[in-house]
């Protein structure tokens, strides 16, 4: 009889033992943003790394077709607006990136920044973008290299990766990295 309580014993601490391992480590590890799949519906998901610190944006992204008003032609652009919900009213980032023919397409394809070197030539062909997100003080940052890739484009939705590094006056860098399928602006009304 003692052998047979012993056992079960055994058991009942090997199995108490299995449960805490499991409890732990649920809780050891930690949450990453991004780690869910796509973001729904007009949502983007974005981890910023800016001099060691990481954070991460959500909120709503919405696309625009429009006319370039700089250089010597109007070429046609689209626009991605991410919106910081946590700030002030237009604060967060966005990206211009350049369309050839009619501008009222986008098409699946990897977007380049052309590096500062090749900007004077092909300045019509690269991405721009900025962020203006108040991170504790008010700095404007602006492209200095990465991509966005469009995975999917429809008139109602186009969903993408975003891979940046932004600069701002001072030679500080932010690197964004995450996804979005954004809707279209004008299925907003109160942007």
């Amino acid at each position: 009889m003692k052998l047979s309580n012993r056992y079960i014993f055994r058991l009942l601490g090997i199995g108490v033992l299995a449960i805490l391992l499991w409890v732990s480590i649920a809780y050891i590890v930690p949450y990453t943003p991004g780690m869910e799949s796509r973001p729904g519906d007009g949502e983007y998901r974005i981890t910023s790394l800016q001099e060691g610190n990481e954070r991460y944006f959500e909120g709503p992204v919405y696309f625009e077709f429009a006319d370039r008003h700089s250089g010597i032609k109007n070429s046609p652009v689209f626009k991605l607006h991410f919106i910081n919900t946590r700030n002030k009213a237009g604060r967060g980032f966005g990206f211009v990136i350049p369309l050839r023919g009619n501008g009222q397409s986008i098409t699946q394809d990897i977007y380049e920044v052309t590096s500062r070197n090749k900007r004077f030539a092909s300045a019509n062909e690269s991405v721009f973008g900025y962020a203006d997100l108040i991170l504790g003080e008010d700095r404007l940052f602006f492209t200095e290299s990465g991509s966005i890739s469009i995975n999917q484009a429809t008139d109602l939705e186009v969903s993408g990766k975003v891979d940046m590094l932004l600069t701002d006056a001072e030679g500080n860098s932010m690197k964004l990295v995450g996804q979005f399928n954004a809707l279209p602006l004008n299925s907003v009304q109160n942007y």
